[in-house]
């Protein structure tokens, strides 16, 4: 059975946004030709909050694939400096 974290979206009952980054099948679906909102407008601080304790059927967490991606991207920069503090390391973007 699906965790309806969505639920738990203060702009759940007006939101018409079918790609919801709170639901366990984001990013899979598609936009439909008629859709009022694209996408998810709520602030990712507070996505991420309400995704944090039920956070294993979301792949992202609650964020989008890029400020997921980000946020990962960062972590591997914060591992590398302090690997060799003083110094500069290239680090290849994902």
């Amino acid at each position: 059975m699906e965790n309806k974290i969505y639920l738990h979206c203060p702009r759940f009952i007006n939101c018409s946004v079918n790609n919801c980054p709170l639901t366990s099948g984001y990013p899979k679906w598609k936009h439909l030709a008629g859709d009022l909102q694209r996408t998810c407008i709520l602030n990712k601080v507070v996505r991420k909050r309400i995704a944090k304790g039920n956070s294993k059927n979301l792949k992202y967490i609650g964020l989008t694939p890029s400020e997921f991606n980000a946020i990962n991207y960062w972590k591997t920069v914060e591992k590398s400096v302090e690997k060799s503090p003083g110094q500069i390391v290239p680090v290849k973007a994902p």
